[in-house]
Protein backbone atom coordinates (compact mmCIF):
# COMPACT_ATOMS: atom_id res chain seq x y z
CA UNK A 1 0.00 0.00 0.00
CA UNK A 2 1.55 3.31 -0.91
CA UNK A 3 2.57 6.29 1.49
CA UNK A 4 0.20 8.92 2.08
CA UNK A 5 2.18 11.22 -0.07
CA UNK A 6 3.39 8.49 -2.81
CA UNK A 7 1.65 7.91 -6.14
CA UNK A 8 -0.08 4.84 -6.46
CA UNK A 9 1.79 2.37 -9.10
CA UNK A 10 0.56 2.10 -12.33
CA UNK A 11 0.05 -1.33 -14.32
CA UNK A 12 3.01 -2.43 -15.75
CA UNK A 13 6.76 -2.06 -15.04
CA UNK A 14 9.09 0.73 -15.21
CA UNK A 15 10.82 -0.90 -18.48
CA UNK A 16 7.51 -1.56 -20.19
CA UNK A 17 6.19 1.47 -22.28
CA UNK A 18 1.97 2.50 -21.66
CA UNK A 19 0.27 3.21 -25.36
CA UNK A 20 -1.90 6.03 -24.28
CA UNK A 21 -4.01 7.28 -26.88
CA UNK A 22 -5.61 10.80 -27.14
CA UNK A 23 -7.95 12.37 -29.65
CA UNK A 24 -5.84 13.97 -32.06
CA UNK A 25 -3.46 11.67 -32.01
CA UNK A 26 -2.77 10.71 -35.82
CA UNK A 27 -3.44 6.54 -35.98
CA UNK A 28 -5.78 5.21 -33.45
CA UNK A 29 -5.33 2.40 -31.88
CA UNK A 30 -6.45 -0.92 -33.12
CA UNK A 31 -8.23 -1.37 -29.54
CA UNK A 32 -10.90 1.50 -30.57
CA UNK A 33 -14.04 0.69 -32.19
CA UNK A 34 -13.97 0.25 -35.85
CA UNK A 35 -15.61 2.40 -37.63
CA UNK A 36 -17.16 0.21 -40.07
CA UNK A 37 -18.95 -0.94 -37.79
CA UNK A 38 -20.58 1.88 -35.83
CA UNK A 39 -20.43 4.17 -39.98
CA UNK A 40 -23.86 5.98 -38.71
CA UNK A 41 -23.17 7.38 -35.57
CA UNK A 42 -26.33 8.13 -33.13
CA UNK A 43 -27.80 11.37 -33.05
CA UNK A 44 -26.02 12.57 -29.59
CA UNK A 45 -22.70 12.43 -30.97
CA UNK A 46 -21.04 15.99 -30.51
CA UNK A 47 -20.46 15.92 -34.21
CA UNK A 48 -23.60 14.74 -36.49
CA UNK A 49 -22.31 13.22 -39.32
CA UNK A 50 -25.48 11.10 -40.51
CA UNK A 51 -26.81 12.27 -44.14
CA UNK A 52 -29.78 15.14 -43.64
CA UNK A 53 -33.27 13.45 -43.62
CA UNK A 54 -35.68 15.69 -45.30
CA UNK A 55 -38.63 15.37 -43.33
CA UNK A 56 -41.42 17.84 -42.58
CA UNK A 57 -43.79 15.38 -41.62
CA UNK A 58 -44.91 16.34 -38.40
CA UNK A 59 -43.93 13.51 -35.25
CA UNK A 60 -47.31 11.15 -33.75
CA UNK A 61 -48.82 11.69 -30.52
CA UNK A 62 -48.58 8.68 -28.48
CA UNK A 63 -49.59 7.11 -25.51
CA UNK A 64 -48.39 4.79 -23.01
CA UNK A 65 -50.44 1.63 -23.64
CA UNK A 66 -48.59 -0.51 -21.17
CA UNK A 67 -45.72 -1.81 -20.21
CA UNK A 68 -45.33 -5.64 -20.52
CA UNK A 69 -42.84 -8.68 -20.16
CA UNK A 70 -42.87 -11.86 -21.91
CA UNK A 71 -40.92 -15.08 -22.26
CA UNK A 72 -38.22 -15.10 -25.63
CA UNK A 73 -36.29 -17.77 -25.54
CA UNK A 74 -36.42 -18.65 -21.38
CA UNK A 75 -35.81 -15.11 -20.91
CA UNK A 76 -37.72 -12.25 -19.08
CA UNK A 77 -38.11 -9.17 -21.73
CA UNK A 78 -39.86 -6.23 -20.90
CA UNK A 79 -40.99 -3.56 -23.25
CA UNK A 80 -43.43 -0.55 -23.95
CA UNK A 81 -45.84 -0.19 -25.76
CA UNK A 82 -46.88 3.50 -27.47
CA UNK A 83 -50.35 3.75 -29.29
CA UNK A 84 -51.25 6.63 -31.39
CA UNK A 85 -52.95 7.83 -34.58
CA UNK A 86 -53.56 3.86 -35.45
CA UNK A 87 -50.11 3.18 -34.99
CA UNK A 88 -48.40 0.79 -32.27
CA UNK A 89 -44.55 0.85 -31.21
CA UNK A 90 -43.13 -1.58 -28.58
CA UNK A 91 -39.71 -0.68 -27.38
CA UNK A 92 -37.47 -3.12 -25.39
CA UNK A 93 -36.44 -1.78 -21.97
CA UNK A 94 -34.78 -3.25 -18.86
CA UNK A 95 -36.69 -4.07 -15.84
CA UNK A 96 -35.70 -1.38 -14.02
CA UNK A 97 -36.85 0.70 -16.58
CA UNK A 98 -40.06 -0.69 -16.90
CA UNK A 99 -40.49 -0.36 -12.98
CA UNK A 100 -39.48 3.30 -13.46
CA UNK A 101 -42.51 3.90 -16.17
CA UNK A 102 -45.28 1.59 -14.78
CA UNK A 103 -44.80 2.85 -10.73
CA UNK A 104 -46.47 6.21 -11.82
CA UNK A 105 -48.86 4.92 -14.31
CA UNK A 106 -50.58 2.60 -11.41
CA UNK A 107 -49.99 5.86 -9.20
CA UNK A 108 -47.49 4.08 -6.63
CA UNK A 109 -45.28 5.79 -4.43
CA UNK A 110 -42.38 3.73 -3.42
CA UNK A 111 -40.56 4.40 0.31
CA UNK A 112 -38.03 6.28 -1.32
CA UNK A 113 -37.67 8.37 -3.74
CA UNK A 114 -36.31 6.26 -7.61
CA UNK A 115 -33.62 8.13 -9.97
CA UNK A 116 -36.49 9.44 -11.99
CA UNK A 117 -38.34 11.06 -9.38
CA UNK A 118 -34.90 12.65 -8.31
CA UNK A 119 -34.34 14.08 -11.61
CA UNK A 120 -38.22 15.25 -11.37
CA UNK A 121 -37.44 17.47 -8.30
CA UNK A 122 -34.26 18.27 -9.55
CA UNK A 123 -35.67 19.91 -12.77
CA UNK A 124 -38.72 21.56 -10.94
CA UNK A 125 -36.18 22.85 -8.06
CA UNK A 126 -33.95 24.47 -10.63
CA UNK A 127 -37.48 25.84 -12.20
CA UNK A 128 -37.47 24.34 -15.33
CA UNK A 129 -40.11 21.42 -16.41
CA UNK A 130 -40.48 18.94 -19.34
CA UNK A 131 -42.53 20.25 -21.68
CA UNK A 132 -42.61 16.86 -23.76
CA UNK A 133 -40.89 13.80 -25.33
CA UNK A 134 -39.59 12.87 -28.90
CA UNK A 135 -38.46 9.44 -29.69
CA UNK A 136 -36.80 10.20 -32.69
CA UNK A 137 -34.26 7.76 -34.36
CA UNK A 138 -33.58 4.09 -34.28
CA UNK A 139 -29.93 3.21 -35.01
CA UNK A 140 -28.39 -0.17 -34.35
CA UNK A 141 -31.51 -1.80 -33.20
CA UNK A 142 -31.66 1.36 -30.35
CA UNK A 143 -34.28 3.89 -30.03
CA UNK A 144 -32.76 7.28 -29.15
CA UNK A 145 -35.18 10.68 -27.58
CA UNK A 146 -35.01 13.57 -26.86
CA UNK A 147 -36.33 15.25 -23.31
CA UNK A 148 -37.31 18.97 -24.14
CA UNK A 149 -37.98 21.29 -21.19
CA UNK A 150 -38.49 24.70 -20.42
CA UNK A 151 -37.29 26.88 -18.08
CA UNK A 152 -38.18 30.58 -17.88
CA UNK A 153 -38.44 31.67 -21.72
CA UNK A 154 -35.67 29.52 -22.33
CA UNK A 155 -36.43 26.47 -24.44
CA UNK A 156 -33.58 23.51 -24.93
CA UNK A 157 -33.49 19.59 -25.60
CA UNK A 158 -31.52 16.68 -24.22
CA UNK A 159 -30.67 13.62 -25.57
CA UNK A 160 -31.92 10.53 -23.69
CA UNK A 161 -32.83 7.12 -23.95
CA UNK A 162 -36.59 6.63 -24.56
CA UNK A 163 -36.84 4.59 -20.95
CA UNK A 164 -35.53 7.60 -19.14
CA UNK A 165 -37.50 10.06 -21.31
CA UNK A 166 -40.69 8.06 -20.85
CA UNK A 167 -40.41 7.60 -17.72
CA UNK A 168 -40.32 11.38 -16.78
CA UNK A 169 -43.22 11.97 -19.17
CA UNK A 170 -45.42 9.85 -17.05
CA UNK A 171 -44.29 12.00 -14.16
CA UNK A 172 -44.98 15.06 -15.67
CA UNK A 173 -47.67 13.80 -17.45
CA UNK A 174 -46.58 15.57 -20.58
CA UNK A 175 -46.82 14.56 -24.11
CA UNK A 176 -45.11 11.60 -25.74
CA UNK A 177 -44.51 12.34 -29.71
CA UNK A 178 -42.53 9.38 -32.20
CA UNK A 179 -41.55 10.81 -35.77
CA UNK A 180 -42.79 9.17 -38.70
CA UNK A 181 -39.39 7.89 -39.49
CA UNK A 182 -39.12 6.21 -36.18
CA UNK A 183 -41.61 4.05 -36.91
CA UNK A 184 -41.02 3.68 -40.69
CA UNK A 185 -37.55 2.26 -39.49
CA UNK A 186 -39.55 -0.06 -36.64
CA UNK A 187 -41.74 -1.99 -39.51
Amino acid sequence: MPEENEEPELPGSDDEELNWWEPGDEAEPDSLISSEIWADPPPFFPVDLRPEVDDDRSPVRVVVEGVYKSMLLDEEQHFVRLTGADRMLSIVIGPFEAQAILLPLQEVKSDRPMTHDLLQTMIERLGARVVSVLIDDLWNDFYYAKIQLKQGKERFEVDSRPSDALALAVRFDVPIFVTERGFEIAA
